[in-house]
C-alpha cells in the first residue's frame, strides 16, 4: 500500500472543497444526462466515471486515515547496520 503523504504528483486539498466539488459534478452529470443529444451523453458518462474516481480516491483517503491517523502510516524500523554477526571468539586451546 502506498504511503498516504503528499508526494510530488499529491496534493491535499481541504474536505469541503472536494465536497462542493462532489456536488457540482453530480448537478452537472445530471443536466447533461436529461439533456438530449450523442456528446452530452458521452460527457455525462465521462463525467460519471470522473466522479466515481473521486469517490474511489475520497474512500481510500478516509479508511487510511482512520487506520493510521492523521499521520499517516508509520514508517518500519530502520534495518541493523550490519547484518552480518561477528563469529564467537577461537578459545586459546584451538589456537595453537
Amino acid at each position: 500500500m502506498p504511503d498516504p503523504r503528499p508526494t510530488d504528483d499529491q496534493s491535499r486539498i481541504p474536505r469541503t472543497t472536494i465536497e462542493r466539488l462532489d456536488e457540482y459534478l453530480q448537478r452537472a452529470i445530471r443536466r447533461l444526462a436529461d439533456t438530449p443529444g450523442v456528446e452530452t451523453q458521452q460527457l455525462a458518462g465521462e463525467g460519471e466515471d470522473v466522479l466515481l474516481e473521486l469517490a474511489a480516491a475520497r474512500a481510500r483517503d478516509a479508511t487510511r486515515t482512520a487506520l493510521w491517523g492523521p499521520a499517516g502510516r508509520p514508517s518500519l524500523p530502520s534495518p541493523p547496520r550490519s547484518n552480518k554477526s561477528e563469529p564467537p571468539p577461537i578459545p586459546e586451546e584451538v589456537k595453537t
